[in-house]
């Protein structure tokens, strides 16, 4: 019996189980999981094997009886903290399910394959998500600011990529090392659509209010985000290795607020 697997009806049942008690399955006896089964014990037993094949089977399935952390969640903490150490060339899947105490077939039912790992972890800790939000509330506001709207996003972009820096430069050296890799396609095809989408309505917003000056909008995005980028990038770089100090997070922000709207702002950027 230690090495029965539950019939796929019996499963389904024990996974509804695990989602829905407030003790963890892996915690029950065999006599509880079969009460709220409806079945003996014998018959628990004989359909399923142990409690640890029970465990087993439902882990398969990507349902931890433990209740640790969901697997998306781990899968992504996990491969999080070995970019932070290790290239995502040589990064595996079989690596990942080891660190997030979880089995393959998990990894492959939430997220189908490596390069929709990846992108689950590009979504988590990359600025996409804050930008979004501190785009929207520039949006709702009545006045047209460009020193404001600017400073906001710099902020947002600031905060997250210099806490996140470890877990995105992995990505940007595959994407260097190989644009045609999964990362490269991630990008193209997935990370810059969405980009776009969120920073084109704020600047054609400026546009049309005449507080930035009609340039082609991918030369504007690139004066936004590039200098920025490149000082992330390097800081800590220049800080530790060079004899040049730098000023603070807060008075960085308002340098590269001000070369921005300086290179593309009008007289009229900064009122409404």
């Amino acid at each position: 019996m230690a090495g029965t697997t539950p019939p796929e009806d019996l499963l389904d049942q024990l996974v509804a189980m695990a989602a829905s008690t407030p003790v963890p399955l892996a915690e029950m006896s065999m006599d509880e999981i079969a009460r709220r089964l409806g079945i003996t014990r014998m018959t628990l037993y004989r359909r399923a094997g142990t409690r640890d094949a029970i465990v087993a089977a439902l882990r398969a399935r990507g349902v931890d009886a433990r209740r640790q952390p969901d697997v998306y969640e781990r899968v992504i903490v996990a491969t999080a903290n070995l970019l932070r150490e290790e290239s995502i060339a040589a990064l595996t899947l079989e690596r990942i399910a080891e660190d997030a105490n979880c089995s393959l077939p998990a990894i492959y039912a939430r997220f189908g394959n490596r390069e929709g790992v990846l992108k689950a972890v590009i979504e988590r800790y990359s600025p996409l998500l804050p930008m979004r939000e501190a785009v929207a509330s520039n949006l709702e506001m009545s006045v047209v600011d460009l020193r404001h709207d600017i400073r906001h996003l710099y902020t947002t972009l600031y905060r997250t990529l210099e806490r996140e820096w470890g877990v995105i430069r992995s990505f940007l050296a595959e994407l260097l090392r190989d644009p045609g890799s999964e990362v490269g396609r991630a990008v193209r095809d997935w990370y810059a659509p969405q980009v776009q989408e969120i920073l084109v309505p704020l600047l054609q917003r400026h546009i049309a209010h005449g507080t930035i000056r009609p340039l082609p909008l991918p030369i504007i995005v690139s004066i936004l985000a590039a200098p920025m980028g490149a000082h992330i990038g390097t800081r800590a770089y220049i800080e530790r290795e060079t004899p040049y100090p730098l000023p603070d997070p807060q008075a960085t922000i308002e340098i590269y607020t001000d070369m921005f709207c300086r290179a593309v702002g009008t007289e009229a950027a900064g009122r409404s």
